[in-house]
């Protein structure tokens, strides 16, 4: 900061001072908005990933389910389709879940 000897001069920096620090005040200001509305952002972003994550596990578990359904009862088609069907259930319960 300078100053100077003559009261108009020391009036005149001291104004230039306040106006700058204003500006500085607006700017940070808006900055603290960007960063809430960011922090905003990821939070929405970090839930949509919980929920995708949930899901994929629901439908990561219908594969399995029907993998051993395969395994299972290959040889025996009507315990076959009654396995899927309750894998099925088992998957639209665990997405329901998963969508609360």
């Amino acid at each position: 900061m300078i100053v100077f000897l003559n009261p108009v001069g020391l009036a005149w920096s001291e104004s230039t001072d306040t106006d700058e620090l204003r500006a500085q005040q607006q700017k940070l200001r808006e900055l603290l908005d960007r960063i809430g509305e960011a922090q905003e952002l990821r939070g929405e972003q970090h839930a949509t990933l919980r929920k995708l994550e949930k899901q994929m596990s629901c439908n990561w578990g219908l594969i399995q389910d029907y993998d051993i359904c395969e395994q299972k009862y290959k040889d025996n088609l009507e315990a076959h389709v009654s396995c899927k069907q309750e894998a099925k259930k088992k998957a639209v319960e665990c997405l329901s879940s998963s969508s609360e």
